[in-house]
């Protein structure tokens, strides 16, 4: 038994190992989405939105996702790019918001337009609980117009 304990360790050790020292191309383009400027490089622009359109979901994917976001901030929007990002919050609010969602939400002033808050309104009316949960906290995010942010949408 001591036997299969040291063999079963080592193969893990060596698991471990070979994790922490895996590198692939997504890495690579991520670093350098943080490290030069998106908005004026075609290669590293167009790997941020197929990140965003694609929402990954492996180890360490919702912070790459938050760093990425931070980029996004700074740009000017093309109108696909915006639509791209108002259908994750769309996703988002329709399966699971996950950590970075409020990151997410922060971009709606950016994205904003009659058809997205309609879409987001009619989530309010979801008779899923949380649904309706998640298009609250997205509906705060947008522009305040009037007394109180969410002006225009009807509230649960």
């Amino acid at each position: 038994r001591s036997d299969q304990s040291k063999h079963a360790r080592r193969d893990w050790e060596l698991a471990a190992k070979r994790f922490r020292e895996h590198k692939s191309e997504v890495d690579d383009l991520v670093e350098r989405c943080m490290t030069q400027d998106i908005g004026n490089d075609r290669e590293l622009r167009a790997f941020t939105f197929s990140y965003v359109k694609s929402d990954p979901y492996f180890f360490r994917s919702g912070y790459i996702l938050e760093r990425l976001v931070r980029r996004i901030k700074k740009l000017d929007l093309s109108e696909t790019e915006k639509v791209l990002i108002q259908e994750l919050i769309l996703k988002r609010i329709d399966t699971n918001a996950l950590r970075n969602f409020r990151d997410i939400c922060r971009l709606i002033p950016m994205i904003e337009t009659e058809g997205f808050s309609n879409k987001i309104a009619a989530r309010l009316r979801s008779d899923e609980p949380s649904i309706r949960h998640r298009a609250e906290f997205a509906a705060l995010y947008f522009p305040i117009r009037g007394k109180a942010r969410g002006v225009g949408f009807e509230m649960a």
